[in-house]
């Protein structure tokens, strides 16, 4: 699983050194998941505190139905990062240019698309694939975080619109 992912990449980085490393857990929205099941895990010595962003069980459980329809309306690609820019002030997704051409830098890839071989921009994460495990995510989620033993913040986003 996921979380599984995350506790190895935590051992295979300080797993070996014998002092405890002091470690603080960040997720946004799915990420603020993972980040919660994986200090549930216990399996992290050292863990100092869990930061989740935007990520709220119930909200995100009531949000699900509608995510495939939020996945088909992006492009599949994009002819150059401009264009993805462009896409994501116009959807709504980013509210001003500047902060899109940083966050929606990360989310993508280049790569040669079709017979002409031409680059364009795709998404990194293929996140229609995760979609049997969504629900899994969120469900108890919010009892996960509460019990979490150790100090915890949730950083829910204002909508500026």
């Amino acid at each position: 699983t996921m979380t599984a992912d995350i506790v190895g990449v935590w051992q295979a980085l300080f797993g070996s050194i014998n002092s405890r490393v002091p470690t603080l857990l960040v997720g946004h929205s799915m990420g603020g998941a993972l980040a919660v099941w994986a200090a549930a895990t216990k399996q992290i010595p050292g863990l100092e505190g869990v930061v989740v962003i935007d990520v709220v069980g119930g909200t995100a459980l009531a949000a699900l139905p509608h995510m495939m329809g939020v996945l088909h309306s992006r492009p599949v690609m994009f002819q150059s990062l401009q264009a993805a820019v462009d896409w994501a002030v116009r959807s709504g997704m980013c509210k001003n240019r500047e902060m899109a051409g940083v966050s929606l830098v990360s989310q993508l890839v280049q790569s040669t698309a079709g017979d002409g071989g031409k680059d364009v921009w795709t998404w990194r994460t293929p996140l229609a694939a995760s979609r049997q495990y969504w629900e899994g995510w969120y469900t108890g989620l919010s009892d996960a975080f509460l019990a979490l033993p150790v100090p915890k913040v949730l950083l829910l986003a204002g909508t500026d619109r």
